[in-house]
């Protein structure tokens, strides 16, 4: 069943599955409850249709709540991250140090291979994966040409 908490102070809310953030750290949901390691949160994500969730904390670390424990060993060994974004099967993490990881299934829309990339400030991920370089490059895994170029303009509008 919902759980309707107190909807306060909120400083952000995921784009899906209604998931607030508030000014504490501390999330809310109208959906879904939360342990106790999630606080002190900045940002949350969730994939696999929302039954995994994520929430980057100020330390740098990732916390999950979900039912795959594969998916929670990789994400547990995450460090030093400064963003997240997930799509239906891959949590991507941007490092303090311009680099990116990869968890979950990401084979499947070929975005696994991240090794070379460097020097990265911001990341989207859905069936695609755009890196944005500190020089204002884009680099970008199954997504080529004129699609390229159209979800380039698409992010640049919102």
């Amino acid at each position: 069943k919902p759980v309707y908490l107190d909807w306060e102070d909120i400083v952000a809310v995921s784009d899906e599955d209604m998931i607030g953030i508030k000014a504490d750290g501390t999330v809310v949901s109208t959906k879904y409850t939360f342990g106790e390691d999630w606080h002190d949160i900045v940002s949350v994500c969730s994939m696999y249709y929302g039954t995994v969730k994520f929430g980057l904390r100020r330390d740098g670390t990732v916390v999950f709540e979900g039912d795959d424990a594969n998916l929670a060993s990789q994400v547990s060994e995450w460090h030093d991250i400064i963003a997240i974004d997930a799509s239906s099967f891959a949590l991507v993490g941007l490092k303090v140090d311009g680099t990116v990881v990869i968890a979950g299934d990401g084979r499947v829309y070929q975005q696994s291979d991240v090794s070379g990339w460097h020097d990265i400030v911001a990341i989207n991920v859905d069936v695609y994966l755009l890196g944005l370089k500190a020089d204002g490059t884009i680099v970008a895994r199954n997504l080529r040409g004129e699609a390229l170029y159209e979800k380039i303009a698409e992010l640049l509008a919102r």
